[in-house]
């Protein structure tokens, strides 16, 4: 619990038990990096860059998925959890996206949806790179 045990508010105290104490004099003064997951999946997910994502006005979030021949199609997608630059995401709003899909990553210009308000904007244009959906478990 936060600020128990002495420590400031918004800190949690922390005790490890070593099953070798002898060990444990070895690491006297050391520093360790201790990683606590929070949250985790409940099984493998679909996952993308999180530079993949487009989000619109209306807090929808968007992948542009590229087929063999280069056609792209948006896609609407529900984000779950997000780490290591990677981000959960389930499609939404009917559609698929599947493992091994190609998605468009750090493409600028208008964005899905935009209609035409930045078809005149000089600074649109089309880059970037596209990458697979994968699953990670």
């Amino acid at each position: 619990k936060a600020g128990t045990n002495g420590v400031a508010s918004g800190q949690v105290y922390v005790r490890i038990t070593l099953d070798d104490a002898a060990a444990g004099a070895e690491l006297n003064g050391a520093g360790v990096v201790v990683t606590i997951p929070i949250r985790s999946t409940d099984g493998e997910v679909l996952v993308v860059p999180v530079a993949a994502l487009t989000t619109r006005a209306d807090r929808t979030n968007w992948l542009t998925i590229v087929d063999d021949s280069g056609t792209t199609r948006e896609q609407q997608v529900a984000v779950g959890l997000q780490a290591n630059g990677l981000v959960e995401v389930s499609p939404t709003g009917g559609g698929s996206l599947t493992e091994g899909d190609r998605v468009a990553v750090g493409t600028t210009g208008t964005p899905p949806g935009a209609g035409d308000q930045a078809a005149d904007d000089p600074a649109a244009g089309e880059g970037g790179s596209d990458t697979e959906a994968a699953s990670d478990g």
